[in-house]
């Protein structure tokens, strides 16, 4: 009722928020499914509206309320049905919370049970936030999924047909020898779709202008990130997200030799320069050029881009020379690098978790560097608040974190 009411805000209402939370934790054990997924919902939407923070929306007590509805999901796994699944894994990839391996082995038994049953919609919503999230799934569970989809001979649903192919390009499972006739079924109606709307004749001002930023407001209202990435109608955040996922799965039917056959002819099949997307830096600007400095210091002059690469459509952020310095990194890589790239990533590609630890790449972010490296290149990702942590700490400890990440990503 406050969700409806957008209320939450008030003093009254904050102590109101506060009590009713404490109830759900005394009465935790007597939830349903329907029961923890609409709370959980209704605590995603209170974050969207302005009621979350370092201290959440009702004195504090998400942390432990979330972590206590994941403990029930446990129990009752086995009563989830596919819909409840989808929305138990969109509102706890909203709400930056990272399921322990209980939960997420609880829910992927059920996933395999259940996976006849999903409708494109929950198959969307389901893949979709684990792409994005980056968690741990058995390869099992995962193709349980994809049998699903395999099985889908009708036109997928427009809001779910390119997100839900795509994010089963970004899992990180052995994608089975099928998802070619998959793509070869689907992908011409997803482009004719795209092209209908004219989603990459918009222009990259007006994409950089209205793709909102963060979370919830670029990220169709709170439920963007959970049905791909930017689903609140269609403004130009849609556009940026609709035309970045296009671009990666045209790359990837480019580079995979079993996806090739599903490329459409080029005739059908927009160019990369018209699926152009703003890079990261217009969001971070400035850091770049902290980072391309201290890069100089340690002797790897760095080159910050404004063009796309015309092979892989990428924008880098900046490309390293080839330096003696970096020779014993490189040799410890399973191959020798035809290039260095530097992407600092912003927080809408780089989101640090709210109720966990450390920091996740989205799943674009992943996909990219992916494919990047599939092409030969080194790849360092550097997130953006990770950067200005270091640099708060001063010259020595941005040195050595730079060499730091330079090491970890061969």
């Amino acid at each position: 009722a406050l969700v409806s009411m957008g209320g939450g805000r008030g003093r009254n209402e904050s102590r109101l928020l506060t009590a009713m939370q404490k109830r759900c934790l005394a009465v935790k054990d007597d939830l349903n499914p329907q029961d923890i997924c609409a709370l959980l919902w209704s605590l995603v939407q209170l974050k969207t509206r302005g009621r979350g923070g370092e201290r959440g929306v009702g004195g504090g007590n998400d942390k432990q309320l979330v972590a206590a509805l994941s403990a029930r999901a446990v129990d009752c796994a086995t009563l989830f049905n596919p819909a409840d699944i989808a929305m138990t894994l969109w509102a706890l990839l909203a709400l930056d919370f990272d399921p322990d391996t209980r939960l997420l082995d609880s829910i992927s038994a059920q996933i395999r049970h259940a996976s006849p049953a999903f409708s494109p919609q929950s198959l969307t919503m389901a893949l979709s936030s684990v792409a994005h999230a980056g968690w741990g799934m058995h390869d099992k569970t995962l193709s349980a999924l994809f049998r699903t989809l395999s099985a889908i001979r009708d036109p997928l649903p427009r809001r779910d047909a390119l997100p839900l192919l795509w994010s089963v390009l970004v899992l990180d499972f052995t994608l089975p020898d099928a998802f070619a006739s998959v793509l070869q079924t689907h992908l011409p109606e997803v482009i004719s779709d795209l092209k209908r709307r004219q989603h990459w004749q918009v222009r990259e001002e007006e994409g950089g202008r209205r793709r909102g930023g963060g979370r919830g407001g670029g990220e169709g209202g709170g439920r963007g990130e959970g049905r791909g990435e930017g689903r609140g109608g269609d403004g130009g955040a849609e556009s940026v997200e609709l035309r970045k996922q296009l671009h990666q799965l045209l790359l990837a039917c480019r580079l995979d030799p079993r996806l090739s056959p599903a490329l459409p002819p080029s005739a059908d099949r927009p160019p990369f320069s018209s699926l152009r997307f703003p890079s990261s830096s217009r969001d971070v600007g400035s850091e770049l050029e902290e980072v391309g400095r201290a890069l100089e210091q340690l002797g790897l002059p760095a080159e910050q881009t404004a063009f796309a690469d015309p092979d892989s459509g990428y924008t880098f952020d900046l490309v390293l020379p080839q330096r003696s310095s970096l020779a014993p990194l490189a040799a410890r890589s399973a191959r020798a690098p035809s290039g260095w790239v530097l992407f600092l990533e912003a927080p809408h590609d780089c989101h640090r978790a709210r109720f966990g630890r450390g920091w996740r790449l989205s799943g674009y972010a992943r996909l990219k560097q992916r494919q990047l490296e599939a092409m030969g290149y080194a790849v360092v990702s550097v997130p953006c608040f990770e950067w200005h942590a270091v640099k708060s700490n001063g010259s020595d400890s941005v040195r050595q974190y730079l060499i730091s990440r330079l090491d970890l990503q061969v």
